[in-house]
């Protein structure tokens, strides 16, 4: 059975993100996961406050990555906030946001490798092991946690098929967007032939779907707040994968131009509604619900839903809580 969770955006103080947490929580949704940039609040405090603060949550990340933050300092902070929330915790190794990185002058390169590399050193870590590695970008002589925790599932993220077959090869699961069920389907065949090279089978792993969602009974307003979501999304895409959404190389490169500059007001006027409603799901709760459904029964075992949320993300988070999940589940 599919279980549901909300991702939420550390822009907003941790006061309003516990807040929605706990709504979340009451309302019978079954996880949270939290988005790691640096320009927002540290994801690993954040979810250490909801940890505090709920119960029976799952609590996530969405994602680390191998590039900004050493492999063995992410095992730490996720181990330490697994400490306050035993057996509630999981977290996603990505290549991390090209656009967020590039600011910082980080280069994305070698993704498979890096990825592979801290999944290991995370994994050997978490698991209480003393970790030797020798590999092209980490190298690590007797490293070892001085702390025990409960175990920690690892999901590898993205959406390339290489990607998606290294987490079906090494992932306690798969972390990707999408928002049909063509996009379902083709991951899945990537997740299958990852899990045929790592000997593994399909159920031996939690296959998780998140894309940015945005309900609104005025779809217009919908689509326009979830402009700024997707322009990241746009910015952030290979060639391959513009090529399979419709979107021209020249409306990336301005997308992308566009948020580094800072020109936030650029972004409607680059990002068609077509696109906007491509890459996320905005509209009416019947709507949203319509499209969730097929994505559903392409078997996947979790869906994220993405901010916006909506122009009122807890009036969102009420909705999705007591008319679109319940609907779901049913379906």
């Amino acid at each position: 059975m599919t279980i549901f969770g909300i991702e939420l955006v550390p822009a907003t103080p941790l006061e309003g993100l516990v807040s929605y947490a706990t709504l979340a929580e009451g309302s019978g949704v079954d996880s949270i996961w939290v988005t790691d940039h640096f320009s927002n609040r540290n994801v690993y405090v954040t979810l250490a406050v909801i940890a505090l603060k709920t119960h029976h949550l799952r609590l996530g990340v969405t994602v680390a990555n191998p590039y900004l933050i050493h492999p063995a300092v992410t095992a730490q902070a996720i181990a330490s906030v697994a400490e306050i929330a035993p057996g509630r915790v999981v977290i996603g190794i990505g290549s991390g946001d090209e656009t967020t990185l590039t600011k910082l002058g980080v280069e994305r390169k070698k993704a498979l490798v890096a990825i592979r590399e801290a999944v290991s050193l995370i994994r050997g870590l978490l698991e209480g092991h003393r970790v030797a590695m020798k590999g092209e970008f980490f190298e690590v002589d007797g490293a070892m946690l001085d702390f025990r925790v409960d175990p920690i599932q690892i999901y590898v993220t993205g959406q390339s098929p290489k990607i998606l077959e290294l987490g079906g090869e090494i992932g306690s699961g798969v972390l990707t967007q999408g928002t049909d069920r063509a996009d379902v389907d083709c991951a899945m065949r990537h997740v299958r032939i990852g899990c045929d090279k790592g000997h593994r089978a399909r159920r031996d792993l939690k296959v998780v779907f998140e894309a940015p969602v945005s309900i609104s009974a005025d779809v217009d307003e919908a689509i326009r707040r979830a402009i700024p979501v997707v322009s990241y999304i746009v910015a952030g895409l290979n060639p391959l994968l513009a090529e399979k959404y419709g979107i021209s190389m020249e409306t990336l490169s301005k997308t992308r131009r566009a948020l580094l500059a800072g020109r936030y007001d650029k972004l409607a006027e680059l990002l068609e509604p077509e696109i906007v409603d491509r890459l996320a799901i905005c509209g009416t709760p019947e709507a949203c619900t319509d499209r969730l459904s097929n994505i559903i029964k392409g078997g996947i075992d979790e869906f994220i839903f993405g901010p916006p949320l909506g122009p009122d993300p807890g009036r969102a988070i009420e909705i999705l809580s007591t008319e679109v999940i319940p609907a779901l589940r049913e379906a």
